[in-house]
């Protein structure tokens, strides 16, 4: 099964859903597209809920709340984390490939590295990406280093506002699909009120998405290629890609738009073919290029540093690439 979703950055509404037919129209009443060109300016009404799409939303806002920089380096190699209760915890990197050295945020972003995900995860504190989720309102959340890489149980439509906050620059509102409903006579029988709340800082929103561009940079192939590096787009969007061995999501975003797409098998069966884990970002790629045609952009805030760095190194580099810093920093 693939289930993408399009919603308005700006408002926070759902603009459009696509699923299997079968399951989607018939059980929910919901127009479902075979062609890419119907799906353009569909406003949807209804939404789907779907078996969990484990995603990764890593410490990376946390992380540069408290010091962190698109340049922090942590050792990418086979790690064993030691636990309070006296048990090990050893995640790997894909296909375990290592830097066996360090790497920067930026970096460890394009390619994925989980090691620094937990690194960084374990360095804030546990308790901290709990936090961060029990604010977009996730409830019963056990701390545990496996969280880092994306061992949340939930659905891509809850999923998406977390995506979609860091496209309004911290703002949070409910994800929609119904804005008003009449009656016959004209009359407001409901109408949705954002809430318009300032969840995350505006700067640090900039910057994860400065850093969220990584993945389309082919300068950041090392030890591993950076994930979307196959899959461009002709204009400029934030994007972050994750899998397990039983689904696969590629979720991103632009001031305009918030896009995701999710893979996986309705039995819960693993994914064996290589292939699967493409199909998310293939999705993405069509969509990103069908909607967005005019390349729009954020603009850094008058307290954050534009600085161009070697993407390997994260030393100053005249023409490197460009990622946001805080003044402090």
């Amino acid at each position: 099964t693939a289930v993408q979703m399009i919603l308005n950055a700006q408002n926070f509404e759902l603009v459009a859903l696509l699923g299997k037919k079968e399951e989607v129209s018939e059980a929910f009443g919901v127009p479902v597209f075979s062609r890419k060109e119907d799906l353009i300016g569909f406003d949807a009404d209804i939404w789907l809920d779907l078996t969990a799409p484990e995603a990764a939303y890593k410490n990376t806002r946390f992380a540069l709340e408290n010091g962190f920089t698109p340049t922090t380096k942590f050792k990418s190699e086979p790690t064993t984390f030691q636990l309070e209760n006296g048990k090990t915890y050893t995640p790997t990197n894909f296909n375990k490939k290592y830097a066996y050295g360090d790497v920067t945020m930026a970096q460890a972003i394009a390619l994925s590295d989980n090691i620094y995900a937990v690194k960084t995860h374990m360095f804030l504190g546990e308790q901290a990406l709990v936090n961060t989720l029990t604010s977009f309102g996730y409830q019963h959340i056990s701390p545990h280093p496996s969280l880092a890489l994306g061992t949340l149980n939930t659905n891509i439509y809850d999923f998406s506002s977390i995506y979609t906050t860091l496209a309004h620059q911290g703002i949070y509102n409910e994800v929609h699909t119904i804005t008003k409903i009449t009656n016959n006579n004209g009359d407001v029988l409901y109408e949705y009120e954002p809430q318009n709340k300032q969840l995350l800082q505006q700067d640090t929103c900039l910057m994860i998405s400065q850093l969220l561009t990584a993945p389309f940079e082919k300068s950041f192939q090392s030890y591993a290629s950076p994930t979307m590096m196959n899959y461009p787009v002709k204009t400029k969007f934030a994007v972050k890609t994750g899998s397990t061995p039983y689904d696969s999501l590629c979720a991103g975003y632009n001031p305009q738009y918030t896009l995701l797409s999710w893979v996986g098998y309705d039995d819960n069966r693993e994914m064996n073919m290589t292939s699967d884990t493409r199909i998310p970002k293939v999705i993405f790629q069509t969509m990103a290029n069908e909607l967005q045609k005019e390349n729009l952009w954020y603009e850094p805030t008058d307290t954050l540093q534009v600085k161009p760095i070697n993407p390997i190194t994260g030393d100053y580099q005249e023409n490197g690439l460009v990622f946001w810093f805080k003044e402090s920093s």
